[in-house]
């Protein structure tokens, strides 16, 4: 689906956003149909950089569990 490679206008894909909310079920939805939890944002921060700045451990592991660096 093209929402999962489409940047809002500051660059960050719907993964972002959900890694920032803390979205876990949302994050893994993200995952399984190919999100890059490696993309960075326009800010440069990647979906692991933004969900560890506010501490969401539960999405920071399935982050990581994906390959995120």
């Amino acid at each position: 689906p093209e929402f999962l490679t489409e940047a809002d206008d500051r660059g960050m894909t719907f993964l972002h956003q959900l890694a920032l909310a803390g979205s876990y079920d949302g994050v893994d939805v993200c995952l399984q149909h190919g999100a890059d939890p490696n993309m960075p944002a326009g800010n440069g921060m990647k979906p692991l950089a933004l969900a560890k700045s506010l501490g969401w451990n539960k999405v920071i592991g399935r982050l990581q569990q994906a390959g995120a660096i």
